[in-house]
């Protein structure tokens, strides 16, 4: 049984009415205990496996049509929840802090030492990274269904290949359009960043102050429904809904130097479809309600001063 590593006590689950009422009087609940002793247990293991909120426990407990109408609306409950609009409207949080909040959250090898220690957080990564390997294998789905493993199993692999699909994600979570485009695009990552662009942030941090959404911290992300892919901006000001794209000249392909039918010899994309491609990116911004400005890199290299200035009018308008 858990044992409360404050005072000693043991019992099945460790609640709030010990930590305030019977404890040493140091915390007055769980959350506070756990933020002293972050690796203790609350609850007994098989007590918190038997008694979780999952689909087959509310089935054992309520009956199959009951059970299922529970699950779905917890389901959906938990899934609004989460939402940036949830957030702000219950917590007051900005979308900094949301961001925040779900980077914390998230299953990471960092976030792992953080809580538990390097040597235990790198135990518990390996251990939750080869959990969820067997959890997506044919071998799981045979262990949990039995003869219908195979089947379910197959039925999962077709729903993953559409968990990119934006009406799958609001049926399945219950979700408006918006809501469904933003848990999509929370869950990629820019990977690439230029030298280029790297300098320009720093720079422009240097007049600006310090920003939320860039290469240093996590570039703020949209779903493209269009183009059923997720779209980086390379500044953004939620708050002010605000955001400066660097465009490299080679890259964006600036058309004072390429013709539409120049051809980037590392993706065979033409300039043509690269224009196509930035300028739904700009189009998809501006319908969500953010001025653009959009800057080439080499208008900032050869007049860096002239264009801090124009950035800095912008900014403040």
């Amino acid at each position: 049984m858990p044992k409360c590593l404050e005072c000693g006590f043991e019992a099945s689950r460790l609640q709030w009415t010990h930590f305030k009422y019977k404890c040493t009087g140091r915390f007055s609940n769980g959350r506070e205990y756990k933020k002293v002793y972050p690796s203790a247990l609350l609850v007994d293991k098989e007590l918190a496996k038997n008694t979780a909120i999952t689909k087959n426990n509310l089935i054992k407990k309520y009956g199959v049509e009951d059970g299922n109408s529970r699950w779905n609306s917890y389901v959906a409950k938990q899934a609004a929840s989460n939402t940036f609009e949830y957030k702000l409207e219950k917590h007051g949080m900005t979308r900094e802090q949301f961001d925040e909040y779900n980077e914390s959250r998230s299953c990471t090898l960092q976030n792992m030492i953080t809580r538990h220690g390097e040597a235990k957080g790198i135990i518990y990564w390996e251990e939750y990274t080869e959990k969820q390997r067997y959890t997506n294998s044919l071998s799981y789905f045979i262990q949990q269904y039995g003869e219908l493993g195979e089947l379910k199993w197959n039925q999962y692999c077709k729903d993953r290949g559409k968990s990119s699909n934006i009406e799958f994600v609001q049926e399945k979570y219950n979700l408006s359009k918006e809501q469904a485009e933003l848990k999509l695009a929370d869950r990629y990552k820019n990977r690439y960043t230029s030298k280029s662009e790297k300098q320009f942030v720093e720079n422009l941090e240097r007049i600006l102050g310090k920003l939320v959404y860039t290469n240093k911290t996590k570039q703020y992300c949209i779903w493209s429904h269009e183009l059923s892919a997720p779209l980086f901006y390379d500044v953004t000001d939620y708050e002010k809904k605000k955001i400066i794209e660097y465009n490299g000249d080679y890259w964006h392909c600036n058309p004072n130097k390429y013709s539409s039918d120049f051809i980037i010899k590392q993706s065979g994309v033409s300039a043509l479809e690269v224009w196509q491609r930035d300028a739904i990116k700009l189009n998809e911004a501006k319908e969500r309600g953010f001025s653009v400005l959009v800057i080439w890199e080499s208008d900032y290299v050869n007049d860096r001063q002239a264009v801090e200035d124009q950035i800095i009018k912008w900014w403040n308008k």
